[in-house]
């Protein structure tokens, strides 16, 4: 698929965040756990970096589509997951590129459920990567987003991984609305993420998420599904 859009020849601050999270597999479990009930049918995944939740999607036998903006990226998924035969193809997919329907024409329309789990908060025009995220889809598909919630969390952690902003429950969906959109559903999600997030990068003054501090959370992931129950409606990381 033709590369669209300028793209930054690497990113290594991106690479080292997804290397570290591959490790944590109690949380990637977690996300992929929240999010699986409402996927159906035909799926795409947008920005699925080096796949960490990639992994649990084919795994569990959905049919899915990959992609990344970045080429790198869609190599490690071709060479990590090529051989699964519920995979429905590798692209490479920028929802921030000139001519997007153009360019993806064979794609629009084609998909029940589009996927974009922190990749949103990536792109400057963020309504427009919504807009072609639904053209993605077929009549009454769905789109799960998943982006950082409350700008007062903004640290040199975001600035370093590229975000333009962090969002609330409220302006996510004034976004989808504003985007022809109808929300269905929407929630907070790991509230234990907070103090941690706040500590390391407006505290600590860590560029990153540090090794030690993502295994020490990943270890108490189920206390975090907990805690979310009572708090998913209220607040968390992200939204």
């Amino acid at each position: 698929m033709p590369q669209e859009g300028p793209v930054p020849a690497a990113d290594l601050p991106g690479l080292e965040t997804l290397n570290n999270l591959s490790r944590a597999g109690n949380f990637n479990r977690w996300m992929y756990e929240t999010i699986a009930p409402h996927c159906q049918g035909r799926v795409l995944e947008v920005g699925s970096g080096i796949g960490n939740l990639s992994a649990h999607f084919l795994r569990e036998g959905h049919a899915i589509m990959l992609s990344d903006l970045r080429g790198d990226y869609c190599g490690k998924l071709s060479a990590n997951f090529g051989h699964f035969s519920n995979l429905l193809g590798i692209g490479q997919i920028n929802l921030a590129g000139s001519e997007f329907q153009s360019r993806h024409h064979l794609l629009l329309g084609t998909f029940d459920t589009v996927v974009a789990l922190n990749v949103i908060e990536h792109i400057e025009d963020d309504l427009e990567a919504l807009r072609n995220c639904r053209s993605l889809l077929r009549r009454g598909g769905r789109l799960i987003v998943l982006v950082p919630a409350f700008q007062w969390l903004y640290n040199g952690m975001d600035l370093q991984l590229q975000h333009h902003c962090r969002y609330t429950a409220s302006s996510l969906q004034q976004l989808f609305s504003t985007a022809d959109l109808r929300v269905k559903k929407v929630r907070y999600f790991n509230a234990l993420g907070i103090p941690g997030w706040f500590i390391s990068g407006r505290i600590q003054r860590n560029r990153l998420p540090p090794p030690c501090q993502l295994a020490l959370f990943d270890a108490m992931v189920p206390f975090a599904r907990l805690l979310d129950c009572c708090f998913s409606r209220l607040l968390g990381l992200s939204v």
